[in-house]
């Protein structure tokens, strides 16, 4: 069963993760100084547990259990087993302030999924899949920079910065590229245009660390928006065109995320939860629609409670920024949102194919 269906393990474990990162959050929300100052103290909760167990938890166990169970040969129970530990390893090293040695674990679920989908993907390949390879740079290079700079103290801090935001942002995004564009097809840039993009996009980072926010962030805005302007929606009602355009969507939560810090880097929180949130809840739906030619394997209402609810908590996130006076109202609503979202995606079935 396990083996036929790995979304049977890896979405409870995704869930459990997800209430992890989030569930303080929610203590914080109803004022409950005694449950909620002892975690965010002893974990490290707000630098590294909470972002890294939703991306590399949730996210990462929600992604790992749509592609395993998706795609056809099944996978080895040793990769089922490597998807499973990896986000509890990461995740553990968070909570424990060792949060590059954790990025370790994460990399090596990648580099799982990465060959595990390859094998089973349609030839020609997309040239957008080489934005997976330069997240996989991003999420190893940024690890390995943040390493280096700790050792080096406070002249060093931005570095360290530099190499989170490359892990957080730069592997985040590289994903979601390649899933979004893979599932929205018809790429026919030519591969050396993405691998310009792609270094243009990875010094932006340096550039944001060194000339400041706004402009790191702008000119990923940029290459984001010409990621996704050549793609040419289809926002027609019906599963067939809407599972494209939701591919397409989550580039635009990208380009529209990025370009929000870069106006406004004063809410930069609020800017990156657009990018976290409304992008992954755009691939989501976009990942369980059927695709053309099939019928739904599953009641569509369940998913759309699912993406309704992630996007609910992107909105009560994003109001925390914008209202600060009623931030316990807009907090309670993104944590109470989206771990309600959790428990929806536990009941939304996954459809095996033979091939993508």
């Amino acid at each position: 069963m396990i083996r036929r269906e790995p979304y049977r393990l890896l979405f409870p474990l995704g869930a459990l993760l997800a209430w992890a990162g989030v569930l303080p959050w929610l203590f914080f929300a109803f004022r409950l100084r005694p449950v909620y100052e002892p975690v965010n103290g002893m974990l490290a909760y707000r630098s590294f547990l909470h972002p890294l167990a939703e991306l590399d938890g949730f996210l990462g166990c929600f992604a790992a259990g749509v592609v395993l169970t998706a795609l056809r040969p099944p996978p080895a129970r040793w990769q089922i087993l490597v998807a499973a530990i990896a986000p509890l390893i990461s995740a553990t090293c968070a909570a424990l302030g060792h949060w590059q040695l954790g990025q370790m674990a994460s990399l090596a679920l990648l580099a799982v999924m990465l060959e595990f989908t390859l094998r089973r993907l349609t030839r020609p390949l997309s040239p957008s899949l080489l934005w997976i390879a330069f997240g996989f740079l991003m999420g190893a290079g940024g690890a390995a920079i943040a390493e280096l700079a700790a050792k080096h103290g406070s002249e060093w801090f931005w570095v360290h910065e530099m190499g989170r935001d490359l892990v957080m942002q730069g592997l985040f995004t590289g994903l979601a590229v390649a899933a979004g564009r893979v599932m929205r097809s018809g790429d026919r840039t030519s591969p050396a245009l993405h691998v310009v993009a792609g270094a243009v996009f990875i010094a932006s980072f340096w550039v944001g660390r060194r000339f400041g926010a706004h402009l790191g962030f702008a000119i990923r805005a940029a290459v984001t928006v010409w990621l996704a302007l050549p793609l040419r929606p289809q926002w027609e009602l019906g599963p067939r065109n809407l599972r494209r355009s939701f591919a397409h969507l989550a580039l635009w939560m990208l380009a529209a995320g990025n370009a929000w810090i870069a106006v406004a880097p004063h809410v930069r929180r609020a800017g990156l939860h657009v990018i976290f949130l409304g992008c992954f809840t755009a691939l989501l739906l976009a990942a369980l629609f059927p695709r053309p030619g099939e019928a739904p394997a599953f009641p569509l209402r369940k998913l759309a409670w699912a993406g309704g609810l992630v996007a609910l908590s992107m909105v009560g996130r994003v109001m925390v920024e914008l209202d600060p006076t009623s931030f316990h109202l807009w907090m309670g609503v993104s944590a109470t949102s989206f771990l309600a979202a959790t428990l929806a995606c536990l009941r939304v079935p996954v459809r095996a194919v033979q091939s993508v």
